[in-house]
C-alpha cells in the first residue's frame, strides 16, 4: 500500500493536465506483475483508460 500511495502522490505532484499521457516502467524480478497491478488499479480507480 505504501508504494501505491507514494506513486499517486508523485504523479499528482507533476501537475499533469487531465488526459495527459505518462509512461511507467519497472525493473526487477517482478516487474511484469508490478506493472500489471498498477495498470489494473489505475483503471479500476478511473485514472487510466
Amino acid at each position: 500500500m505504501f508504494i501505491w500511495v507514494f506513486f499517486v502522490i508523485n504523479v499528482m505532484s507533476l501537475g499533469l493536465p487531465h488526459g495527459a499521457a505518462i509512461e511507467i516502467s519497472a525493473e526487477g524480478k517482478d516487474e511484469q506483475e508490478a506493472l500489471a497491478f498498477l495498470q489494473k488499479t489505475l483503471r479500476k480507480e478511473g485514472l487510466a483508460e
